[in-house]
């Protein structure tokens, strides 16, 4: 992940001061507080604040997240609000990738 994060980074010429909410390290995806208005999570509040200028989802080699509704919610609220944002928000896809047999 931090590779994938960095190489992001360098590709999108973003500064040292650049801040990445890791959702997967941020909350617990098990806790009772997801059985809550999912409007109200705290990924989707971070994602709609002012200072949030698009969102980066990093792909395992697998491609797991195209199996996972959670994901691909966060995805889709990421794709509306770059369209309400006119281009100013982004939504971009890091990925690994490997050669076969390699992990």
């Amino acid at each position: 992940l931090n590779r994938l994060i960095r190489a992001h980074a360098r590709s999108r010429r973003e500064t040292v001061n650049t801040t990445y909410w890791i959702c997967a390290a941020a909350m617990n995806h098990h806790s009772k507080a997801v059985t809550e208005d999912i409007l109200q999570m705290p990924w989707r509040k971070a994602l709609r604040h002012d200072l949030c200028g698009g969102l980066v989802c990093a792909i395992d080699p697998r491609a797991r997240i195209c199996s996972r509704l959670w994901c691909l919610f966060e995805l889709h609220q990421g794709a509306t609000r770059a369209a309400e944002d006119g281009g100013k928000f982004v939504v971009d896809l890091v990925a690994q990738v490997t050669r076969r047999g390699e992990s």
